[in-house]
C-alpha cells in the first residue's frame, strides 16, 4: 500500500480546489469551450471574447497554473492548448441529446462551427438568428453588420 501522508492527502485537495477555482468564471468556461476545438493564439481568443489583453491574461495564467491549459511560442504569438479534457468534460456534462451534440450552425465572424450547447450568443436581425462562440464574436458582428448579414429575396 503506498505511503500517504496527511500533507499529500491535503495538497490532493488543494490541486482539486484550485481545478475547481479556474473553472468559476464565465470567461474562463468560454475560454476552455473555445480551446476544445483546438488551439489558439492569444490574439484569436482576444477577438473571439473580446476582452482586454490584460484581463485575458489574468483568465489564462489561471488556466495555466490550474494545468488546464498550455502554452507554445509560434513567433510573436502565445498559443495555447487544452491540455486537462477533463474540464471540456465537465462543460458538456449536459449534452444528453443529438441536438446538443452535432453540429447545426456556424459563427458568421469566426466561421467555427457550433453546437446548441455551444452557443454563446444569439441576435435576430430580419427574422434570421446569427448564432456566435463568444461576446467578442456577437461585438464584431454588430460592430459590422453588413459584412455578415446575408440578404435573401
Amino acid at each position: 500500500m503506498p505511503n500517504i501522508t496527511l500533507s499529500s492527502y491535503h495538497e490532493l485537495f488543494a490541486q482539486k480546489a484550485q481545478f475547481f477555482e479556474a473553472l468559476a468564471h464565465p470567461k474562463r468556461l468560454e475560454i476552455i469551450s473555445l480551446l476544445s476545438r483546438g488551439s489558439l493564439c492569444v490574439s484569436e481568443i482576444q477577438s473571439m471574447l473580446g476582452l482586454a489583453q490584460a484581463n485575458l491574461s489574468q483568465h489564462l495564467s489561471m488556466l495555466r497554473k490550474a494545468n488546464i491549459v498550455s502554452t507554445k511560442k509560434n513567433g510573436k504569438e502565445v498559443e495555447y492548448s487544452l491540455i486537462d479534457r477533463d474540464a471540456f468534460a465537465l462543460l458538456n456534462t449536459k449534452a444528453q441529446n443529438a441536438k446538443d451534440i452535432f453540429p447545426i450552425v456556424i459563427d458568421p465572424v469566426c466561421k467555427m462551427r457550433l453546437t446548441q450547447q455551444e452557443i454563446a450568443e444569439r441576435v435576430v436581425i430580419q427574422d434570421r438568428e446569427y448564432c456566435f462562440c463568444a461576446s467578442g464574436c456577437k461585438q464584431l458582428f454588430e460592430k459590422n453588420k453588413e459584412q455578415y448579414v446575408t440578404h435573401c429575396e
